[in-house]
Formats: C-alpha cells, structure tokens, sequence
C-alpha cells in the first residue's frame, strides 16, 4: 500500500475504546451517488452459503479475512499466485508456526496472529464464523484446518466467490453471502476487499509479525457489543466511519494504479 493508503486505513485500526470516529469529511456528490445504497450490491442469483444451521439461528454471523487478518505466510519462491497480489511488508522469515507443502518445489511458511485459535473458539460460542479469503484452496484449506483443529469455523469461502466490482478484484460481496445484511459483519485488512458493503465493514490492521499484537481481542470486544443489536450497521458506521473513509481514499487516487494492485 502506499503511505497515503496506509494512513486513512490506519485510521480505522479496531480499538475498543474508541467509542466514536474522528469527524469524517463529506465525499464529492458524485462519491456519494455512487456509495447509494440500491447500486453497492446489485441482486444477483448466487447464494454462498446455505441456511444457518438450527444451532446458530439468529446468530451474529462474522466473515473473517485469512491473509493478514488471522495469519501471515511466507512463500518459498517469493510467489503470490496462491493468495491475493498486494503490496505486503517485508518481514524476516524467522520462526514459523507451521508450513504448508504446495508441491513443485513450493512451501508457505506460516505464522500465526497472536491468539487466533481462542478466538476462532470464543467465536463458535456467540457467533457464526465464516473465513472468506481471497486465496486459493490449495493453499487456504490446509492453513484454516490448521488454525481451526476444533472446527469453529462454520464456512468457508474462497477466491472463486469474490467478485469484480466496480472495477475492483477480489471484493466480497456480502449482498451474496445468503444471510440478512443486518446481522452480517465483514473483519478484513483490505479497505478495497469491503468496496461493496461499507456499511458491514468493520476494518483490522494488517499482521505481520508483531508478537504483542492484540487486535483480535479487540475485534472480540466489538462483536460482543454488537451480538445482540437488531440491526449492526447503524453501530459500525457511527464506530469507524468506513463509507466516509473509503470515498477520501479514492478521491486520493491512491486506490487506481501500481500502489493497490487490483
């Protein structure tokens, strides 16, 4: 990402004791017709996942990115064919939790996000979880069968159920997902993944390799405070903003070109 990039999106870092964002400026009319609500998710006749399952009727379901949001690979080739293609900070390889065997000579070494596997658990207590990744399964299944020994992740979605929207890759399309959009939450590091559901965004800093990082206990924090609400997109939007955000940073520019490869 760029620096510009970067900035407005660490605006939106998760923080449970941010009770409201910082005063958001007012997006180009043009911006705002274009974030109307009737065009972010045209009808389509697809459904991703089937029925809640009797147990988690009613449930806050939680869509949860992989790359970056629960974990952080390294390929051995330096190839990014198997995940989404996006600027990534370079760490040193260092000591890696566990791998994944891609054949041809290829490995990812992956680290896990501190305290990702008691909050997948924590999740299957309160909540639907669905991993939805732009990656592909050859590399994502073996990598969520790893971080989930217990199976708390009721779903899983991969890149063939992203969509083109607006000109953007690899954006999911929460319109599609198969639940009420009231009580479905996207949890992604890509801004630019969240496109056609801003109001269901709720954005997390990219992980590397911070062993002190406790974003996913924060992000458990929110969703504890939303799990009963009729409706969660009034407290998403009053808590981080994102439709305004996310309208300045394309105004910027920053999110056409070489710096965000879509």
């Amino acid at each position: 990402m760029s620096k510009k990039f970067n900035t407005l999106f660490s605006k939106l870092t998760v923080d449970k004791e941010r009770e409201t964002p910082a005063p958001a400026r007012s997006p180009p009319q043009e911006l705002n017709e274009t974030y109307d609500g009737s065009m972010l998710s045209p009808p389509r006749q697809r459904r991703l996942l089937p029925q809640q399952a009797e147990a988690d009727n009613g449930k806050l379901t939680v869509i949860l990115d992989m790359d970056e949001t629960l974990i952080h690979s390294i390929f051995r080739t330096g190839c990014n064919n198997y995940r989404q293609n996006e600027e990534r900070q370079e760490i040193e390889g260092g000591k890696h939790d566990f791998s994944v065997d891609l054949g041809d000579d290829e490995m990812a070494f992956v680290h896990k996000r501190p305290g990702v596997e008691k909050f997948l658990k924590e999740l299957d207590e309160h909540f639907e979880a669905v991993i939805f990744t732009a990656a592909l399964p050859v590399y994502a299944k073996p990598v969520v069968e790893t971080i989930d020994k217990g199976s708390n992740v009721r779903h899983k979605l991969y890149r063939d159920a992203t969509v083109t929207y607006k000109g953007q890759s690899f954006v999911k399309d929460l319109s599609i997902i198969g639940r009420d959009m009231s009580r479905v939450v996207l949890i992604d590091n890509n801004p630019l993944a969240m496109l056609a559901s801003p109001d269901n965004a709720m954005p997390i800093m990219s992980w590397y390799d911070d062993p002190n990082d406790k974003e996913l206990e924060k992000a458990l924090a929110i969703l504890h405070q939303m799990k009963d609400l009729k409706d969660i997109r009034p407290f998403l939007k009053k808590k981080f903003a994102f439709r305004q955000t996310l309208a300045e940073l394309l105004t910027t520019g920053d999110s056409a070109g070489d710096n965000v490869p879509y």
